[in-house]
């Protein structure tokens, strides 16, 4: 889809190529103010034991960019087998560092600054969320080689991931990320996840994986959330591709049938069924089935949601009206990437 459809006033538009970041290709290595293997509890112009009345200076600025440097480039990524594959890693990779690493280098500046002036260290974790899907692998990739590259920055205490199922999970511990509950926390710093449609105000559908309700309860219980797609799933309107996919308790798929073809729009629905290897409808980690349901173009998707959540037995819908997705990032076959920034 050309970009040009994308023209809301609230978005900024951006198309990536691999050479026109600036501020990467800073060879790696590269010192930042203070050297990154400073020991944390050392004063940043200071050294320890300085005598009373001496000033001591305040923390070197730890950037974004700056940690940029640190980490592999993304203008000298390995191509992959498949042009498109290269254009979602990298897709990821600019999620990743513009998104999270601002987060770590706030965490890291709070650090120094803690140490400098004798304050009490901030054992408060970056809690992340780690979606699904084939393009969403590559975040969990990026998020990984962070965490090796700023041991003294990151580690398990204090760097959290939680899934959105069982696939979700597996990345997180291939890529040597800790595996959290999203029961034990508050809240989440940020998430990122895939879309089987997005549009151009961040309005998704989700849940062709099956797990819409995880997906949609670590969304919502994150700050901020940062869809990361190839260049198909970016659609004007919802609808244009995919079916809605409606989780709900198995002995009530009848009769809320019965119910969506009440609803103005409704065209059909259809018992998710499990394929070869599964005999029967599919089963979601919550032990529900999914009804896959058309409506058509979608004019309105939080008035949809708000509709199709009130039927008794549905448990959650794949509609994701925006509420805290602030950016989306699509993967072209060309190898650049298209961004929405709102």
């Amino acid at each position: 889809m050309n970009p040009a459809h994308f023209s809301s006033a609230a978005a900024l538009h951006s198309v990536f190529k691999p050479n026109n970041m600036p501020g990467v290709g800073t060879p790696i290595g590269t010192p930042i103010g203070t050297p990154i293997g400073t020991p944390i509890g050392t004063p940043i112009g200071s050294p320890i034991g300085t005598p009373s009345g001496t000033p001591v200076h305040a923390p070197a600025l730890v950037t974004a960019s700056g940690l940029r440097t640190q980490l592999c480039n993304v203008e000298h990524l390995e191509q992959l087998h498949d042009p498109l594959e290269s254009s979602k890693r990298l897709a990821s990779y600019l999620a990743v560092d513009n998104h999270f690493l601002p987060l770590v280098a706030a965490k890291y500046s709070q650090q120094l600054e803690n140490a400098s002036t004798a304050n009490k260290a901030d054992d408060t974790p970056l809690v992340v969320g780690v979606g699904s899907g084939s393009t969403v692998v590559y975040c969990a990739e990026r998020l990984g080689e962070i965490k090796r590259t700023f041991p003294e920055i990151l580690h398990d205490l204090n760097f959290i991931c939680i899934s959105t199922g069982f696939q979700s999970k597996n990345l997180i511990i291939e890529n040597g990320l800790r595996l959290g509950l999203i029961d034990n926390y508050d809240k989440l710093d940020m998430a990122f996840d895939g879309a089987d449609e997005c549009d151009e105000n961040l309005n998704c559908i989700k849940g062709g994986g099956a797990c819409l309700f995880q997906e949609k309860l670590v969304s919502l219980s994150s700050d901020k959330f940062v869809v990361v797609a190839d260049y198909r799933k970016k659609v004007k309107n919802l609808g244009s591709k995919w079916s809605i996919p409606i989780e709900v308790i198995p002995n009530s798929y009848k009769y809320v049938e019965n119910q969506l073809a009440k609803i103005e729009g409704f065209q059909k629905s259809q018992l998710r069924q499990g394929g070869q290897f599964k005999a029967g409808p599919v089963v979601t980690d919550n032990c529900n089935c999914i009804l896959d349901v058309n409506f058509g173009q979608i004019a309105n998707p939080a008035e949809l949601h708000s509709k199709l959540i009130q039927i008794v037995g549905i448990v959650e819908t794949g509609l994701f009206p925006n509420k805290n997705c602030i950016a989306a990032y699509f993967g072209n076959s060309n190898g650049t990437v298209d961004s929405i920034v709102l």
